[in-house]
């Protein structure tokens, strides 16, 4: 309990200094001297710095806030936040391509937060980054984690379209998953599902639609 009050107030304190310091050397236009209080920041918190962040897979990264069968959640929204600051200062310095990596793990972060977080409302910097990379194609892993996003923010229309597009190359797992989310929404009420755009006779259709994929893909 001692640890956990620590970060959190870790977390408090860093959420301020960014908007503080970190803000005051973005307007200075001091970025190098910026990213390298976030990494102050990082390390503090027992973390990777950002270079390694945007490079290793968030994968590995989870394995290692997991402690006694928990994953630290709270130090997954910390590193969500420090690479989108560190995605808008190289956006800043003109280098794309560090901003495009920034802002890709910092989405993948922060779906992964929101998620294991137990978030059912929906989160500004989710749809904020997800605009900004609406350019690019996205890991399959990324869109996967935005579709159950939408479907837990009840944005089910949403959801399904991210399936569709997940589906097209008929891949198993892909197929399976998407089984999946048309079986859970077909657990709902009518009128919710009207509400989002997605009536029970479409659910049922895209289920159907599913089934005949996985069918054709295991020859049978």
């Amino acid at each position: 309990m001692f640890q956990r009050d620590y970060i959190l107030r870790l977390i408090e304190q860093m959420s301020q200094f960014i908007g503080t310091v970190v803000f005051k050397l973005k307007q200075e236009r001091k970025f190098e001297e910026a990213l390298d209080e976030m990494d102050g920041m990082l390390h503090r918190l027992s973390l990777p710095n950002g270079k390694v962040l945007r490079t290793i897979s968030v994968e590995d990264v989870l394995q290692m806030l997991e402690k006694d069968g928990q994953t630290e959640t709270e130090k997954i929204g910390a590193i969500a936040s420090i690479l989108k600051e560190q995605a808008d200062i190289f956006d800043r310095m003109g280098n794309e391509e560090g901003a495009w990596a920034a802002s890709v793990k910092s989405l993948h972060y922060h779906l992964v937060w929101h998620r294991l977080a137990g978030r059912l409302d929906p989160y500004p910097d989710i749809n904020s980054l997800y605009r900004t990379l609406s350019e690019y194609v996205l890991p399959s892993r990324i869109t996967e984690e935005m579709a159950l996003y939408y479907e837990r923010i009840g944005r089910y229309e949403l959801s399904e379209n991210l399936w569709y597009e997940l589906c097209k190359k008929n891949d198993p797992d892909a197929l399976n998953k998407a089984k999946q989310f048309y079986e859970r929404l077909l657990c709902l009420d009518d009128a919710l599902l009207e509400s989002a755009n997605l009536p029970r006779a479409e659910v049922e259709e895209g289920l159907e639609d599913i089934h005949e994929r996985i069918q054709a893909s295991f020859g049978g």
